[in-house]
């Protein structure tokens, strides 16, 4: 009887631990489980989120310290060289302004204009939109557009010269691409005189902007070194066009643009009511 008690108690025993080595190795599974599904998940978006933490944060820090330059950008001496910076390279076809400063350099050079060619192309307003097809792909620098112009002056040589030094020197900037010269007939009295007229026909370029200017928020302010500096110098003594684009319609102070009142309105329609009624009457007594 001992003998058979005893096996019968190991098959227990192996029994239980069979079981209770399946409850572990299920235990075991379900942790594994978990581990992956659940917190492993967890972990991995914990990690994305401390990294996007810190982006947001490297970004604030960046934000912050541009809102501090921007508030103190009106003060510096860059930001007061705006005007001279867009009167050089404008964002539109700069057609009045470089007729007007052309027209004052040539009265300061004492030279006449005699002609004028033009070919402002096919835009003419600061409203109208540049396409594809328009563009010029000869342009020096990409996004700036060439506006040309050719014109001819009339004058002695050192006023030519004085012309073409004084273009050096204006805003919109302007680029001299052909010169013909030619010297004027003289008389008897002007042989061998340095008073003698010269023709001078001047292919001119002119540039304005077209590129749309985009910066990312976050976007560091660019630096302006030395070289930069003196360029923004340079251009600040530019001498500038007096064109000011009209913003209204001045009527004169006047009621009509033919210089007519009220009254003579009136009167030129009582004159056509009696001339009506004339001819209206003429044609029943017929």
């Amino acid at each position: 009887m001992k003998p058979e008690s005893s096996l019968t108690n190991q098959i227990i025993r192996l029994v239980t631990l069979r079981r209770d080595f399946m409850l572990t190795l299920g235990l075991l599974a379900v942790g594994a489980l978990l581990v992956l599904f659940v917190i492993l998940p967890q972990i991995s978006g914990i990690l994305d989120l401390s990294q996007k933490v810190a982006a947001a944060q490297k970004i604030k820090t960046n934000l912050e310290r541009k809102a501090i330059l921007l508030e103190e950008i009106n003060t510096t001496p860059l930001f007061a060289q705006q005007e001279s910076i867009d009167a050089a390279l404008p964002s539109n076809k700069p057609l009045a302004e470089l007729l007007t400063i052309l027209s004052s350099e040539a009265q300061s050079a004492a030279v006449s204009v005699t002609k004028v060619n033009l070919t402002p192309g096919l835009i003419s307003t600061s409203s109208a939109k540049i396409k594809p097809s328009e563009t010029d792909t000869t342009s020096p620098v990409e996004g700036v557009q060439p506006l040309k112009i050719e014109i001819t002056i009339l004058g002695t040589f050192a006023q030519v010269d004085s012309f073409l030094n004084r273009l050096d020197a204006v805003a919109p900037v302007v680029l001299v691409t052909n010169l013909r010269l030619s010297e004027q007939g003289k008389d008897a009295s002007q042989l061998n005189s340095s008073a003698s007229n010269f023709s001078a026909t001047l292919t001119l370029d002119t540039y304005y902007f077209t590129r749309a200017v985009a910066s990312a928020v976050e976007q560091e302010l660019p630096d302006v070194s030395a070289q930069d500096q003196n360029l923004l110098a340079e251009i600040a003594s530019f001498t500038r066009s007096s064109f000011v684009l009209p913003t209204q319609i001045i009527g004169g102070g006047i009621g009509d643009v033919f210089g007519l009142t009220q009254a003579d309105i009136e009167n030129a329609l009582v004159q056509q009511d009696v001339v009506a009624t004339t001819s209206a009457t003429k044609t029943l007594g017929q």
